[in-house]
């Protein structure tokens, strides 16, 4: 019956102290005030301190308050023109250098369980012109058998990939 009764009373004012742009924010502050208050959580208001209207007041200003504070700490976007970004090259330089060194290893372990898989795949990526009847012919395969073994050298490859990014 309270959150029936207040529900649309405590939607406006959470409206009104967040500001216009915010009504997302008020509509699951006001959701999280009624669950508390189904829960139980407001069982400590004392009816000889005062009206109950001013008590919802006191609460959902504490509501507002804490989301005010939760949302200071979220992290604000950068600016174009801040300096960050320029640091942020050197972190691609970074992640270039790790994926050359991940994929040498993976290639690297692929001939070591597979040969046969390493050499489909590895003629594959230096000839990626080459129609599966030219990849057939250079392994003496059939143009389906040579897809087949390109197809399970791929799902090998992209394990190892993922093996070794874990480690």
């Amino acid at each position: 019956a309270l959150v029936s009764r207040y529900r649309p009373a405590v939607h406006r004012y959470l409206k009104q102290m967040l500001g216009c742009g915010h009504k997302a924010a008020a509509d699951d502050l006001a959701q999280d005030f009624c669950v508390a208050l189904i829960r139980g959580g407001y069982a400590g208001a004392d009816p000889g301190k005062g009206k109950f209207r001013h008590y919802l007041k006191s609460v959902l200003y504490h509501l507002v308050c804490q989301h005010r504070r939760c949302a200071a700490r979220l992290p604000v976007p950068l600016a174009s023109d801040n300096p960050a970004w320029d640091s942020l090259a050197a972190d691609d330089e970074f992640d270039r250098g790790y994926r050359g060194e991940l994929l040498a290893v993976a290639w690297e372990t692929l001939a070591a369980e597979n040969e046969e898989f390493y050499a489909v795949l590895r003629c594959r990526t230096e000839n990626p012109d080459y129609s599966s009847d030219q990849l057939a012919a250079a392994f003496g395969l059939t143009a389906v058998a040579v897809r087949q073994r390109l197809r399970r050298a791929r799902l090998a490859f992209s394990a190892i990939l993922r093996r070794e990014s874990d480690e």
